[in-house]
């Protein structure tokens, strides 16, 4: 074995043969977490399809590695390991659900992010380190994409994950990018599934992951507000205070949910008074 790979297999393992953040997200789904407290009923038996995102998978392998050795791994050795791991994650939750959950695995493509979302402060690589690590990343997806042969058929996406034929499933994603939820109506149900920490999260949940919190609010989640008020440093920073402050003020006045629809939020935007935002606003939710 080569340093590289070396290092890929050293990688640290939960309970399952499969990089430690991704297990623990499986474990959870039937109460074998190590740090989490049993719910009722259990998470698995609440859907019908797991869906994996290849990147989250990328994520959580290269995050099992010591820093010691993280450095030795070449992009070329990647794809092997992580088909390794699709194969053992679908093992792991025929095993705990008896063949009755399906798995499937995806990637969003990300074609031109700044032309899909012109008026999003796009998070984007700054130093060497980063820039190496993003590109890095791109060649192992891209050359997981060029070769099904070898790597399987996953679900392709542009920017946002679809429905489809799973439109009367309940899913769960397994993910750490917050975009992947906001499509939650093209699915019966939908859950969040978090690495890690193994939560299990209703879309009623799902403005944790909002970066600006903003006290006494009950945000709905979307691509709108998750654009102004950020996703925690994964690819949109909040927006200026002036406009978070804005949106906040108004998701109190008007007492949005996580309910809220789109066509509420722009019923209030017509009707807000002094609001110099609103044009921004309202384009921006038409996007």
């Amino acid at each position: 074995m080569s340093k590289s790979t070396q290092a890929l297999a050293s990688r640290e393992q939960g309970q399952f043969p499969i990089s430690k953040g991704t297990s623990y997200a499986i474990e959870s789904l039937v109460n074998m977490h190590p740090d989490r407290e049993k719910i009722k009923p259990e998470p698995l038996s609440q859907i019908d399809v797991l869906l994996v995102n290849i990147r989250t998978l990328y994520r959580n392998m290269l995050g099992g590695l010591k820093a010691a050795v993280k450095e030795q791994v070449q992009a070329v050795d990647i794809p092997d390991f992580l088909f390794q791991e699709m194969q053992q994650v679908r093992a792991a939750v025929d095993k705990i659900g008896h063949g009755r959950v399906q798995v499937f695995f995806y990637l969003c493509t990300y074609p031109d992010l700044k032309k899909h979302f012109p008026k999003a402060n796009l998070i984007e690589p700054t130093t060497l380190k980063q820039k190496a690590a993003k590109a890095m990343e791109d060649q192992v997806i891209a050359a997981m994409v060029a070769s099904p042969q070898l790597y399987g058929y996953p679900k392709i996406f542009e920017y946002t994950v679809e429905g489809g034929k799973l439109e009367n499933e309940r899913v769960a994603l397994l993910t750490h990018l917050p975009l992947d939820l906001v499509n939650r109506y093209q699915f019966k149900e939908m859950y969040l599934l978090e690495s890690n920490t193994g939560a299990f999260k209703k879309p009623s949940e799902f403005n944790s992951k909002f970066k600006v919190k903003p006290e006494g609010t009950h945000l709905p989640f979307s691509a709108f507000t998750l654009q102004i008020f950020g996703d925690g440093g994964k690819m949109f920073m909040p927006m200026a205070s002036e406009i978070t402050n804005s949106v906040a003020e108004l998701a109190r006045k008007n007492r949005w949910t996580p309910l809220t629809t789109a066509e509420k939020i722009r019923y209030n935007l017509d009707n807000s008074q002094g609001n110099k935002f609103s044009g921004f606003l309202k384009a921006l939710l038409r996007e």
